[in-house]
């Protein structure tokens, strides 16, 4: 939550959701404080963002009802305070990833398994607790998920935009698309989703934003035999993105890509 401090939110062997401090110091990355728990009952696809020193929100499934739940964390030195737990959603959702757009406003991503379909809706006013907008559904054509673990993923691009990466089964399997989100007041709106990659077999994407006008898309490239690490790149204007190349990141064999780089420059 600062230069020095992260706060790390994950399932705990017994099921249950749980957050700690790590502070890092140069090169040591060390766990202080307590473990705190966040949610009692079997939890899975937590993510957390930042959004300010002292606070952060977490989001998870509770998998005895398949809700898509939040709840703030108030950070005081290695202390965290769990607020209450709130849910977006009323049926099984899956996948679900977070991001904040300033300190008081977050947008979730989350894949709907009543219909498959990729699905957003922003939390403004956020305290202890927040208020949730309307649902909207993003994508829900193809959207099959197959065997694709932590889909979809979301990075902030300003104040009132989000990019969501994510991977599709349409015939082509599998590809790699991108949308642009905006936030206004807790109501969503986007523009058009677009492909990154038609190889086929193109799976585990994740999003990095070193800029407001450009998105970097990492994915595993399965086809052929091989499972090389790839990268697309895309312009962002507004709500539209502009697809520009795809590129070998390296070669060899890669089972996923995660990446939470926070890139400077790129050309």
């Amino acid at each position: 939550m600062t230069s020095s401090k992260v706060i790390v939110t994950f399932r705990d062997t017994d099921t249950h959701g749980k957050a700690v401090i790590l502070d890092i110091s140069g090169s040591t990355i060390s766990a202080v404080g307590s473990e705190y728990e966040f949610s009692g009952g079997n939890t899975f696809s937590t993510c957390v963002t930042r959004l300010s020193d002292t606070k952060a929100i977490v989001a998870y499934i509770t998998a005895a009802t398949g809700l898509l739940t939040a709840c703030v964390l108030d950070v005081s030195g290695t202390t965290i305070t769990v607020n209450s737990e709130q849910t977006l959603t009323s049926g099984d959702a899956d996948y679900v990833s977070v991001c904040s757009l300033d300190s008081s406003t977050a947008v979730f991503g989350y894949r709907d398994n009543s219909d498959a379909a990729l699905k957003a809706a922003a939390m403004t006013s956020i305290t202890t607790t927040g208020t949730f907008g309307s649902i909207v559904t993003l994508d829900n054509t193809n959207l099959s998920f197959d065997n694709v673990p932590g889909m979809p993923f979301i990075r902030k691009i300003d104040s009132s935009r989000a990019a969501i990466c994510y991977q599709t089964d349409n015939g082509n399997p599998f590809t790699i698309r991108l949308i642009i989100i905006s936030n206004s007041g807790g109501v969503v709106t986007f523009g058009s989703s677009i492909a990154l990659s038609d190889a086929g077999y193109d799976e585990f994407p994740t999003i990095v934003v070193p800029n407001e006008a450009l998105a970097v898309v990492l994915f595993d490239r399965a086809a052929g035999g091989g499972s090389d690490g790839l990268y697309s790149t895309a312009t962002i204007s507004g709500t539209t993105a502009t697809y520009n190349s795809d590129q070998t990141a390296w070669e060899g064999d890669t089972v996923s890509i995660f990446a939470s780089a926070m890139l400077k420059t790129i050309s």
